[in-house]
């Protein structure tokens, strides 16, 4: 095609015109030819990006295509050819018509031609064969070369129905399509309408994604009729919108009570969860008319809570609750998404995430009966064998349960735009020193590596890239429940004046020796001793203990507890021991450790700085130290010496 591209652009011996010129009265210009494997930045259309993705894309041409005009070029990103009209060479300026270039230029601009060692990748790919072939035979081999490139779906995900319907994998998409609007009839979510004058109603838009197992091979195309909710008006049509969701932290309680006490789990996922929740207010939507066209020119009432609408997640909740009322659960006050039923010595726990949920009973039958009661209101996917739950991978073995997120690992640094080495120890005392010219802010988010974009330089990109490095290097590290004494235990420690002259607090909480909340947190006030900052960091560790001894007495899973720290000053001050004279500076807020102390009767005990569990969540250790406290918080590897990998 390149060649016959060329041959009409070109004057022959018989007339003083090219065929281009001679069919269709254009005179062929040379700003569209450039030499094969010229590299170009081509426009990406809205239909493949986000509102922030980069709008260009590095490819490298190949050629010209067989129908419509533009070039072809190769995307190593996408790993894929690409047909384009909307292409800039920065390395090639426009060639001028009017005046010939001297030879000496034409000279000095051939050894200025750029470096294209890139292209070496792709020409072996292509196996280009120079000589000893037809012509034909060698550009039959160029094009099944290319046509057998591998083609990277990952980042192609159409934003559009019309992009769907027309790309690749244009049949998958319109099945899954279909069966989202099957989805709708069968639970009565809207109903067609005629307009009338002064109707408003919603827009709406299709939203692709691809379904992985755990092993990160397809499942299944999704397609998810949405919504344009940001249109909608507070008080008119929508009211209430808030609705809550369990924590992890409970999850990771309730994985190790079950690791612990052998109880049998399940995980289970409601398909298409919003659509069975009815919703109050009137809204109207519009019809997805490429799909159905019959429904042009009318509207969409609402009957359920549709996806992408203000208050879908608050009905779905509403609706999950009442169902779980009437099975004879009870929900948790402080986490409203945790439900417990207990009848004589059997007992079944729900712990749910929006449509994705985490059930633990006494014995498989109350699960089955769990099990079969929400098949009678809902299409729901359930496994009695734990396997992945809100993209954390979960292995359960008969000794043990170990959690990771090595997909996720996989996919950031696959993402990652530069090249991140792997590294072998914990990042260099200088790694950190990074600054810039902005104002520092107060706010929890300015305090970690991701504030640093108010004025990015080379030195944060190289903090990035150590950053992306570690995790590439322990990506196949996971937490590690194998169970052990029988308390819930709170680790506290604080690093005293630290950056901006802010102490830091860090603390671990483990149930029966499994690792199960944990956090670190600039201090809100200047302290002036190393014993305020300890008794600081007791008190906020001890609110998140009191939060999940409470949910224990929910669910009637009580057990003794304890607190461990490393200076003996706050010990005392803690337990009414001392006098406070030292810090009655400090809000009343950070006295709460004393009342919890007294209350629950906790015992609080000394431990040794060498064997102090939360000080890897206040400074930066060295390598030793920070594989040893890996193990002290159960995080290990597939393989024999993956601490060290830290």
């Amino acid at each position: 095609m390149t060649a016959a591209y060329i041959h009409n652009r070109i004057p022959n011996s018989r007339v003083s015109t090219s065929p281009l010129e001679c069919l269709f009265g254009i005179k062929p210009s040379p700003n569209e030819l450039y030499p094969f494997g010229a590299r170009a930045i081509v426009h990406v259309p809205k239909d493949y990006r986000d509102k922030l993705d980069e709008r260009g894309n590095e490819c490298f041409l190949l050629g010209f295509p067989k129908a419509g005009s533009g070039w072809m070029f190769y995307s190593p990103k996408y790993k894929r050819m690409i047909q384009s009209t909307s292409a800039v060479f920065p390395e090639y300026q426009s060639l001028s018509v009017k005046e010939p270039l001297e030879r000496a230029e034409v000279e000095g601009a051939l050894e200025k031609q750029p470096d294209r060692s890139e292209l070496d990748a792709l020409v072996c790919q292509i196996k280009l064969v120079l000589g000893g072939e037809p012509t034909k035979e060698i550009a039959e081999t160029e094009l099944k070369a290319i046509a057998d490139l591998p083609v990277n779906q990952e980042h192609m995900l159409p934003n559009t129905i019309k992009s769907a319907l027309s790309g690749a994998d244009s049949s998958s998409w319109r099945k899954a399509a279909e069966y989202e609007l099957k989805k709708f009839e069968s639970l009565g979510v809207w109903e067609p309408v005629r307009p009338y004058k002064g109707l408003k109603a919603l827009g709406a838009r299709w939203v692709f994604t691809i379904k992985r197992m755990p092993d990160g091979s397809i499942d299944k195309f999704r397609a998810r009729y949405v919504a344009k909710g940001f249109n909608q008006v507070m008080g008119t049509d929508c009211n209430e919108t808030y609705a809550p969701t369990a924590s992890l932290n409970t999850l990771r309680m309730l994985l190790s009570i079950a690791q612990t006490k052998n109880y049998p789990m399940a995980s289970f996922d409601i398909s298409s969860a919003y659509l069975y929740s009815p919703i109050e207010e009137e809204v109207y939507v519009q019809p997805p008319v490429k799909i159905v066209p019959e429904w042009k020119g009318k509207i969409m009432r609402l009957k359920k809570a549709m996806y992408g609408t203000q208050q879908a997640a608050c009905c779905w909740w509403k609706f999950f609750s009442r169902k779980m009322m009437a099975f004879g659960f009870t929900a948790s006050e402080l986490e409203p998404s945790l439900y417990y039923c207990k009848r004589g010595e059997e007992f079944v726990v729900i712990w749910l995430h929006v449509d994705d949920g985490f059930a633990m009973g006494s014995s498989p039958k109350v699960l089955d009966d769990l099990h079969a009661a929400i098949a009678t209101e809902m299409e729901v996917k359930w496994s009695t064998k734990v396997e992945k739950l809100v993209g954390i991978n979960i292995s359960t073995s008969p000794d043990s349960i170990q959690l990771n997120q090595s997909l996720l690992m996989d996919q950031i640094i696959k993402d990652y735009p530069r090249t991140a080495y792997p590294r072998r120890s914990t990042l260099p005392e200088g790694a950190l020193e990074l600054n810039t010219d902005a104002a520092v802010e107060t706010t929890a988010y300015r305090s970690t590596l991701g504030s640093l974009i108010a004025n990015p330089s080379e030195a944060h990109w190289e903090a990035l890239d150590i950053l992306v490095g570690y995790l590439k290097r322990t990506k196949d590290l996971g937490l590690v429940m194998k169970g052990g004494n029988g308390l819930l235990q709170l680790w506290s420690d604080a690093n005293w004046g630290g950056e901006h002259e802010r102490s830091t607090s860090g603390y671990l909480i483990k149930h029966c020796g499994n690792s199960i909340a944990w956090g670190a947190r600039r201090q809100t006030v200047v302290v002036l001793s190393t014993c305020a900052a300890e008794y600081i960091a007791l008190s906020e560790g001890s609110q998140q203990l009191a939060q999940l001894h409470n949910l224990l007495i929910d669910i009637d899973h009580v057990m003794p507890q304890e607190i461990c720290c490393d200076n003996k000053a706050a010990i005392l001050i803690a337990g009414d021991k001392a006098s406070k004279k030292k810090t009655r500076y400090l809000s009343r807020a950070f006295y709460f450790i004393n009342d919890f102390i007294r209350q629950y009767n906790i015992k609080i005990q000394w431990t040794d700085t060498h064997n102090q569990a939360a000080d890897i969540f206040t400074k930066r250790l060295g390598p030793n130290l920070v594989e040893k406290a890996l193990i002290q918080i159960g995080v290990t590897g597939t393989g024999h010496n993956q601490g060290r990998e830290c």
